[in-house]
């Protein structure tokens, strides 16, 4: 489904003050506001009540996908009585030509459905980011990747979000700082929402990173084709941070309860 083929590279969201079908809606409105096609194309599940009903696996009830209108969309994503996980986006990214890229929740644990919201990713193919001798491209893709994550994170300001290859970003509830090897390398953190101290001891922790700062946080880059500057660290030592990180979010998250 919406043509996506082999290693993906995905911009993933979290936000704790929205739930899963009010985050991917914004989400999907953010696209359409810079510029995204809807394909016509979403996965999801009718039943009664269905928006408002918790569930861990996106695929855990019937769904099907099904085709309509692009004046249909706004509704359907308000309807009580339909549950969207994917929604198909031309041009949500912009790194694939003419076929559609997607918008998803991502998948929780039992455990945290109890409190939490699903992230939401938007996500394409990025398989030239692993690639040796596709550099420029992924460059370029890089560059789109980049500003799309920032315009986001801007607009819709999640707690936290992440660019990932070939991974999802975890709820609050679902981060474990020994598992989080990939999650905090390219990420943005919501200073409004965890405070100057906190962001703070990050942008710290990453003092040879690229650093961007934001009106509400703070963008981080480890990997040379997600920031302008071309700036790298290694992929070890940034896994390492990376845990550093999960462990002072979900610290506070427990702190603040």
């Amino acid at each position: 489904m919406f043509g996506l083929r082999g290693e993906t590279i995905g911009l993933d969201f979290y936000f704790s003050d929205r739930s899963s079908a009010d985050a991917l809606r914004d989400v999907a409105i953010s696209c359409l506001s810079t510029g995204a096609a809807f394909s016509g194309e979403i996965v999801a599940s009718r039943f009664a009540n269905a928006r408002a009903v918790s569930f861990s696996n996106i695929f855990a009830d019937e769904i099907r996908t099904e085709k309509i209108k692009i004046t249909e969309l706004q509704p359907v994503m308000e309807d009580k009585d339909i549950r969207i996980v994917k929604i198909g986006m031309h041009n949500a990214i912009g790194l694939l030509d003419g076929r559609p890229e997607l918008l998803s929740l991502k998948s929780i644990s039992e455990y945290a459905r109890q409190f939490d919201s699903h992230p939401v990713g938007i996500i394409s193919e990025g398989w030239e980011f692993n690639a040796p001798g596709y550099e420029g491209i992924a460059r370029d893709k890089g560059r789109k990747c980049y500003a799309t994550f920032l315009h986001h994170c801007h607009l819709l300001s999640p707690d936290y979000a992440a660019i990932l290859n070939e991974d999802s970003l975890r709820s609050v509830h679902d981060l474990k700082p020994e598992e989080s090897l990939d999650q905090f390398r390219d990420f943005f953190v919501n200073s409004m929402r965890y405070g100057t101290a906190l962001t703070e001891k990050i942008c710290t922790l990453y003092s040879d990173a690229y650093i961007e700062p934001l009106n509400n946080g703070v963008y981080i880059s480890t990997c040379d084709f997600l920031n302008p500057t071309r700036t790298s660290i290694g992929v070890e030592e940034s896994r390492t941070r990376s845990r550093v990180v999960a462990d002072l979010l979900t610290s506070w998250n427990s702190s603040a309860k």
